[in-house]
């Protein structure tokens, strides 16, 4: 009995703390995401072509670009912005409007330029109504993703569990089955469909928790955050920059059959870099509540990113051959070295994000975006320079990019963006409630 003690006594110190209790139920939806997406994709591995699957995978990729693109800097700002707001269902639904919008353009522009770059993924969507239905879906996956923020910023992160977690996965399994026949265009609509349908559920839960009238103007608070916006914008665009050009390369370079093993793999070990944005998430969030412990909130992230990231990479390095044989034996005989390769890369990957969201919350915004450029601009240079030779050496241009990143923001950090704890800014009004911690 003794020996239980400190195992339930770590689990309950960790559900009363805010930063590892959002943590884990962020990290429980993104794993019922990635479940529902591995069991998306083994149904597709068996219902369709590898090129039909690689074609869909790579539309998936650039449409989840697409709408990191539509955020312009709202997905980072806005939590922030609900922690100070008098008039937050208003900040919602034009941040809502906003992405949505810019959504819709990003698409279009993408079509538009996919005859140039992609023949093969431009022949799908080249039709007016197959262009306007993907910009449609582009801007729902948009909204999704903006709505994980803030959910994180009012505090109810167990609701888009729900939602994201449970609901859309079980949509997305189901519509291959509906769309069967349809190839790649039909895999692309079963994923896009689902995340719309997920968007539109998520800000009507959002609106519920907010007591306050959804007609006023923006606050005060969101205008005043363009700048900083405008910054994590550019920078997060450059993070995911490379996820929208590594597919296309990969097709342009060995094939569609080649972009299928990849972007599976990809797909796995996105579920342990899970674990590193789960915390780091919710380190900017607890450091946006509590200016006044930032230093010890980010050195506790530090040591769970390090420990929980550690224990996934020795397991998935076991268990790589294993879960690829789940996609078919092809999977599993030419994916399992990039598996490996993309999983040791997930130590670059931890350091950058992390050090990233150190500058995030120094709110130095010139280090933000020039330490990502660097880093960006080494990635993609590499993968371009050694796609030839095959994709294992595309993932090793992923994580030796990520390393030099986390290097390189890290030392940035220490010396001129300097970490400090300070007082709590007062909200904008004291009629309503600011934002907390459960």
């Amino acid at each position: 009995m003794t020996a239980l003690r400190h195992p339930v006594a770590f689990v309950r110190g960790a559900l009363r703390d805010p930063l590892l209790a959002n943590s884990w139920l962020m990290l429980a939806t993104t794993v019922l995401m990635a479940a529902a997406g591995g069991v998306f994709w083994v149904i597709a591995a068996r219902i369709a072509t590898p090129r039909d699957v690689g074609l869909a995978s790579s539309l998936v990729t650039a449409g989840e670009a697409l709408a990191v693109l539509a955020q312009l800097g709202l997905n980072i700002s806005m939590v922030r912005v609900l922690q100070r707001s008098d008039r937050r269902s208003a900040d919602v639904l034009m941040a809502v409007a906003v992405v949505s919008a810019a959504g819709v353009l990003a698409a279009l522009a993408y079509v538009a330029l996919l005859p140039r770059v992609a023949p093969d993924l431009a022949a799908l969507i080249s039709w007016p109504w197959t262009a306007l239905l993907f910009a449609v879906l582009v801007a729902g996956a948009g909204v999704n993703q903006l709505t994980d923020g803030l959910f994180l910023a009012i505090d109810r992160v167990s609701r888009n569990l729900v939602i994201s977690g449970v609901l859309m996965g079980l949509v997305k399994c189901a519509l291959p089955f509906v769309l069967v026949g349809s190839g790649a265009l039909g895999l692309y609509n079963s994923v896009g469909i689902a995340t719309l349908v997920a968007a539109v559920l998520s800000v009507a839960s959002i609106l519920r928790f907010l007591p306050d009238r959804t007609w006023q103007l923006p606050s005060a608070a969101f205008r005043h955050s363009r700048g900083f916006a405008r910054a994590g914008y550019v920078a997060n665009n450059l993070y995911l920059l490379p996820q929208m050009v590594f597919p296309l390369l990969i097709i342009n370079g060995v094939g569609p059959a080649s972009s299928a093993h990849y972007f599976v793999g990809f797909q796995i070990v996105t579920l342990l870099n899970s674990v590193v944005y789960a915390i780091s998430n919710s380190m900017y969030a607890e450091s946006s509540r509590h200016p006044e412990r930032v230093t010890a909130i980010v050195r506790q992230a530090g040591r769970h990113i390090a420990i929980f990231s550690g224990l996934g990479i020795v397991g998935l390095l076991v268990l790589s051959p294993l879960l690829l044989r789940v996609f078919g034996a092809e999977y599993a005989e030419n994916g399992t070295t990039t598996l490996r390769i993309l999983t040791l890369g997930t130590v670059g990957v931890a350091l950058n994000f992390w050090s990233a969201i150190r500058l995030r919350i120094a709110q130095h915004q010139s280090a933000m975006v020039v330490v990502q450029l660097v880093t960006t601009v080494a990635m993609v240079g590499a993968a371009a320079l050694l796609v030839g030779r095959g994709i294992e050496f595309v993932a090793l241009a992923w994580g030796g990019g990520h390393l030099l990143g986390g290097l390189l923001g890290y030392t940035v950090s220490r010396r001129f963006a300097p970490l400090r704890d300070t007082e709590p800014d007062l909200p904008v009004t004291q009629t309503i409630p600011p934002v907390v911690a459960r």
